[in-house]
């Protein structure tokens, strides 16, 4: 009711009295520049899960299997009001699969659990992504221990050597 709303706007502007952020002016209208369409419009949900499905279903390693995989596609309707004028809204699509694959191999059995996300119907990227998790847990069971590298100089680059430096 009213007095809840009275008791929110009350702590929100609470809360901004404690801010130290600089102002900054609200934006102003402008011309929209259209976004380009994806190639998801037009087609609901259900049209779209059952040809990603097909398309993980292909992405099959001798040697590797899918123990579990749970997709999501989601639409997302984003609209943007200020008290300047600006009222712009909007569409997108984010899908996720989330999944977990398996392999034995001379190393032992591996378990990956792992997700990816896409936000356009490229069906054989998917699969690709999938086909990769299944890659990795394939050659993990297959990968034999490595040799001792005692005495051995390391060298780290890229996010290792970020990692490393970051403590």
């Amino acid at each position: 009711g009213p007095a809840e709303v009275e008791a929110l706007v009350e702590r929100a502007a609470a809360a901004a009295s404690r801010s130290r952020n600089q102002w900054f002016p609200l934006p102003e209208p402008a011309p929209w520049a259209p976004q380009p369409r994806s190639r998801f419009e037009g087609k609901g949900a259900e049209t779209w899960m059952p040809k990603l499905l097909d398309a993980l279903r292909f992405a099959s390693i001798e040697g590797a299997r899918i123990n579990s995989l749970e997709i999501f596609l989601s639409r997302i309707e984003t609209r943007i009001m200020n008290s300047r004028g600006v009222d712009a809204s909007f569409s997108r699509w984010r899908g996720e699969v989330e999944h977990t694959v398996e392999a034995g191999g001379s190393a032992g059995d591996v378990e990956l659990t792992d997700s990816f996300t896409f936000s356009e119907p490229d069906l054989g990227l998917v699969a690709g992504e999938l086909a990769r998790a299944l890659e990795l847990a394939r050659d993990r069971a297959r990968a034999e221990p490595a040799a001792s590298a005692r005495g051995l100089p390391l060298i780290l680059s890229g996010r290792c050597a970020e990692e490393l430096l970051r403590w």
